[in-house]
C-alpha cells in the first residue's frame, strides 16, 4: 500500500511504462508483430486506441446501449455548433456532457448546466466534442470486457467513487478537500465550480466532481467480485453486432449495485485497445497485487489479439502512428486548458 504514497503523476507514469512493457514483452516472446496488438479490436479505427473518434466507436457498438449523443465539429461553423446544442438541451434537458471526441483520462471534460452557456461555451471548442445526455447518480464502474474463443469474459471491475467531502461543522470545503488522500493539483479542474468557503454541517456530503478519472481525483475500488452470469449475458447482447471489438474497458453507471449485477446498466464510454485494469488502483492493494493484476491483462491482450492477427486492417506505419498520437496529446491539454478559462 506505500505506492501510494508516490504523486499520483509519478505513479500512474510509472504504471503505464510497466503495463505496456508487459504487453511488448507477452508478444515479442510468442515472436509476433507488436502491431498486431491493434487487431484485438480490428472493427475499430486502430484498435479504438486514443486518437480514435469516440462517436466512430459508440456508432459501431449501438447508440441505443449510451445516452443520448450527437457530434459538434467545429467544422460546420459557430453558428450551426450552437444551433444543435440548443436543440439537443430542448430535447434531452440539462446538464449536457461535453467531452473530446479523441481524449484520454478525463481531461477536457465539463458539463453545462443551461442554455445560456452555450454562447460562451462554443468559441472554445476547438475540436470534436461530443455533447452527452447526462445520467444523474453516483455509482459508476470500470467494467473489463474480454471476448475470447470461449466467449465473453469480466476480468475486472472497479467501483468509482467521485471526489467528494464530508462537513464537520467548522471547516471550509477547500480545508475539507486538501485533507483527502486523493487531492492533487488536478482537483483544481472541478473545484472552480464550487463555493470553497462554503461551511458543511457535520455528516453532509458534498460531491465535487462527476468525472470518474482516478488522474482528476477519483477513488477507485477493486469489485471484481460482483461478476455474475446476468452481467456477462449482458456484454454478449451488447456486442453481439460489434464484431471486432474484443477488448474494452467500459466506463457505466446504474442506479444501484444489484441492478449493475443484473446488467442493468448505461454505458457512458467504450475504450480502447489501451485500457488498462484500473481495479488496479485500490489502494488496498499492494505492488505484488497489482503487478499481478497488469500481467493477467496484458495476457489477455496478447492471447485475444492473437486470435484476430489474419485479420485485414488498415494500421499506420510507426512514424505516422506517433506523430498523430503527439497531435492528440498536444489537443487535448490546449483543449483541457480552454474549458478551464470556460469556469473563470
Amino acid at each position: 500500500m506505500l505506492t501510494f504514497l508516490i504523486p499520483a503523476r509519478i505513479r500512474v507514469i510509472g504504471i503505464d511504462i510497466s503495463y505496456y512493457s508487459l504487453v511488448v514483452l507477452h508478444q515479442l516472446i510468442r515472436l509476433r508483430s507488436v502491431k498486431n496488438l491493434l487487431k484485438v479490436n480490428y472493427g475499430l479505427d486502430h484498435g479504438g486506441y486514443a486518437f480514435a473518434s469516440k462517436f466512430g466507436i459508440q456508432a459501431y457498438v449501438g447508440h441505443e446501449h449510451f445516452p443520448a449523443t450527437i457530434l459538434l465539429d467545429p467544422i460546420v461553423g459557430r453558428q450551426a455548433m450552437e444551433s444543435r446544442l440548443i436543440s439537443f438541451g430542448k430535447q434531452y434537458g440539462y446538464p449536457i456532457v461535453l467531452k473530446p471526441d479523441s481524449g484520454y483520462v478525463g481531461k477536457g471534460i465539463f458539463k453545462i448546466d443551461n442554455a445560456s452557456a452555450i454562447t460562451g461555451v462554443v468559441p472554445n471548442l476547438t475540436s470534436g466534442y461530443l455533447a452527452q445526455a447526462f445520467v444523474p447518480g453516483d455509482i459508476e464502474f470500470g467494467l473489463f470486457y474480454v471476448r475470447g474463443k470461449d466467449g465473453v469474459s469480466i476480468p475486472s471491475i472497479n467501483q468509482k467513487y467521485y471526489p467528494s467531502v464530508i462537513g464537520d461543522g467548522k471547516s471550509s470545503i477547500i480545508e475539507l478537500a486538501i485533507k483527502d488522500s486523493c487531492y492533487n493539483d488536478n482537483w483544481q479542474t472541478f473545484l472552480k465550480d464550487v463555493d470553497l468557503r462554503e461551511v458543511l454541517p457535520t455528516g453532509k456530503k458534498r460531491t465535487l466532481s462527476f468525472i470518474g478519472s482516478n488522474t482528476l481525483g477519483s477513488r477507485f475500488t477493486d469489485v471484481s467480485d460482483l461478476v455474475t452470469p446476468e452481467l456477462v449475458a449482458s456484454l454478449e447482447r451488447i456486442f453481439a453486432n460489434a464484431q471486432g471489438v474484443n477488448f474494452s474497458r467500459l466506463d457505466v453507471k446504474a442506479t444501484s449495485i444489484e441492478s449493475f449485477q443484473g446488467g442493468e446498466f448505461e454505458i457512458i464510454e467504450v475504450n480502447g485497445l489501451a485500457s488498462q485494469p484500473t481495479c488496479m488502483l485500490d489502494q488496498r492493494h499492494r505492488v505484488r497485487d497489482i503487478f499481478r493484476i497488469l500481467n493477467t491483462h496484458a495476457l489477455l491482450l496478447v492471447r485475444t489479439a492473437h486470435l484476430h492477427r489474419k485479420e485485414k486492417m488498415y494500421i499506420m506505419n510507426w512514424i505516422p502512428f506517433l506523430k498523430e498520437t503527439r497531435k492528440l496529446m498536444v489537443t487535448v491539454e490546449r483543449q483541457h486548458t480552454l474549458t478551464q478559462r470556460i469556469r473563470e
